[in-house]
Formats: C-alpha cells, structure tokens, sequence
C-alpha cells in the first residue's frame, strides 16, 4: 500500500529501534511519576522545604503505593543505556569500514560509548536501588521517635 513507508522501516536498525523504545518508554513512566507526585493534592513547597516529618510521613505513604512503576522505569531507563551501545558500536564499526580506516578515532567512539553508558547503567541502578532501600525504610522501622520514648519528635523522618 505505501511502499516508500514500508522500505524506510526495513531500514531501521533492531538494535536502534529497541534503544529507542526503552528509552521513550522509560521516560513517559518516570515523567507521569514525578508530575503526578508534583501535582498531587498533599504536596506542598513550604512543607516539604521546611522538613515537616507529618508531611514527609505522608509523601512516603503515597510513594509506596507507586514504587513498583518507578523501579520498572528506572530499570527500563538502565536497560535503554546499555541497548545503546550495540548501535553506537555498529555505526564505529561501519564508519571505519570494518577497522581499516581512522582506527583511532572510531576505537575512541566505542570506549567513550561503552563507558557513558555503563556509567548511567550504573548510576540508573543506584537510583534505583537507593529509592527500593528508602522505601523499606518507610515501611520497616520506627521513624518517629529518635530523642526519646514517645517524644514524637520526627528526626527519622527528616534523615529520610
């Protein structure tokens, strides 16, 4: 039916495609996060600046109810990273028509790649790991009472 349409896409790289659609994907499930944490009727600029422990018992609560999409678009967002090398290393590849010409430069694209790449996988499962440990922290220990028994004083919240 269109035939231009269907040559431009049998063109496309598997390996680009992927990339490509982990990275979208990964982005549209983080951003729908953040803004519907921003935009949720409990946030508020002064409390959350001026560590209110009521405050940030709350957001915790509301965060946990969400944390499985936020871990699978952060795990999304660090398989994106490392899809992307595979193209970036192909088109190296390619450009230096098969290691003949320029190695050098083309060595160098690959090294670069592969290191920006394995450095946001890294830092991508960090985050990740970092909110999962922040959130069974919420859930597991008694954040409300550090100075002493009963004081409700809220410092562990705060630290959190």
């Amino acid at each position: 039916m269109f035939p231009r349409f269907r040559s431009a896409f049998s063109a496309v790289d598997p390996a680009c495609l992927i990339a490509a659609i982990l990275f979208v994907v990964s982005d549209i499930i983080m951003m729908t996060e953040h803004l519907s944490f921003r935009r949720s009727q409990h946030f508020n600029f002064k409390s959350w600046k001026s560590l209110d422990p009521e405050y940030i018992r709350a957001s915790w609560e509301s965060r946990l109810s969400s944390h499985v999409v936020i871990t699978i678009g952060g795990l999304l967002g660090a398989a994106a990273w490392f899809a992307l090398c595979v193209p970036v290393l192909n088109a190296a590849w390619v450009l230096s028509c098969g290691g003949k010409r320029k190695v050098a430069v083309h060595s160098l694209v690959c090294v670069l790649a592969m290191g920006g790449s394995v450095t946001e996988l890294t830092a991508n499962l960090l985050l990740v790991g970092a909110g999962n440990v922040g959130n069974w922290i919420a859930k597991a220990f008694n954040l409300d009472d550090w100075t002493g028994e009963g004081s409700g004083d809220g410092m562990g919240w705060r630290g959190l």
